[in-house]
C-alpha cells in the first residue's frame, strides 16, 4: 500500500520541466505541464512579449480556467503567437502573475517529447525481478500462515470450467509442475 500511496503522493522538491520558449523574439522560461490543456502567460509576459512588436490584438476567449487548487484563474484574451517551428500557435493570457505554462496544445506541434511509464522494456521485467519469475518455487520462508475465518463462514462449491481441448495438454503439463513443486497437494474430497 505504501508504494501505492508513494505514486499518488506530491513531491513538491521535484524540478520543474522547464524549456526555454521563444515567442515573438522574446525568450519566455516556461514550464511544460502535461496535465495543462492550454499554454498560459501572464498578462505582465504577455506585454513584455508585445513590446517587441507594438500591440498584440487579444480576442476574446470564453476558455474557463481553474487551477489545479481549484481556484478560478481569470482570462483576459486569447492571442494567437508566432513560434520558431513556424507555426500559429493559442496563447491564453491570465491575470494572475504565476509560471507561463506550455500545454498540451503545444505540446505536439513543437514536437515536445514526453515519456512516461509505458516505456519499460517487457524482456527486462523478469531478469531484474528473478526471484519473482523463477520456475522453480521455493515455497514461503517465514512464519507458519493461518487464515482465520469467521464462525459464520460457509462453504461454496463451484464446478470446474472446462478446459478447451487446445490447451489441454498444457493445463496437464502445468498442474503436474505445480504439484511437484509442492504449490498443489492432489485431494480426494475438499474440506469445504
Amino acid at each position: 500500500m505504501s508504494a501505492l500511496f508513494s505514486l499518488c503522493e506530491v513531491n513538491e522538491q521535484e524540478q520543474k520541466f522547464m524549456v526555454q520558449g521563444v515567442i515573438e523574439g522574446q525568450e519566455v522560461p516556461m514550464e511544460v505541464d502535461s496535465v495543462a490543456s492550454c499554454s498560459i502567460v501572464s498578462e505582465d509576459t504577455f506585454r513584455v512579449i508585445e513590446g517587441n512588436h507594438g500591440k498584440t490584438p487579444l480576442q476574446y476567449s470564453g476558455t474557463t480556467t481553474v487551477t489545479w487548487s481549484n481556484e478560478a484563474l481569470p482570462v483576459l484574451g486569447r492571442a494567437t503567437v508566432f513560434k520558431g517551428r513556424k507555426a500559429k500557435l493559442p496563447l491564453l493570457v491570465v491575470q494572475k502573475q504565476d509560471n507561463s505554462l506550455i500545454g498540451r496544445n503545444w505540446v505536439r506541434p513543437l514536437d515536445i517529447g514526453l515519456r512516461g511509464i509505458q516505456q519499460v522494456n517487457v524482456e527486462d521485467v523478469p531478469s531484474r525481478f528473478f526471484e519473482v519469475f523463477r520456475r522453480d518455487l521455493p515455497g514461503f520462508i517465514g512464519p507458519p500462515v493461518h487464515i482465520e475465518l469467521k464462525d459464520v463462514a460457509q462453504q461454496v462449491f463451484l464446478k470446474s470450467q472446462p478446459v478447451p481441448m487446445v490447451l489441454k495438454d498444457d493445463v496437464a503439463k502445468e498442474v503436474d509442475r505445480l504439484v511437484q513443486q509442492g504449490v498443489w497437494q492432489p485431494v480426494n474430497y475438499s474440506n469445504w
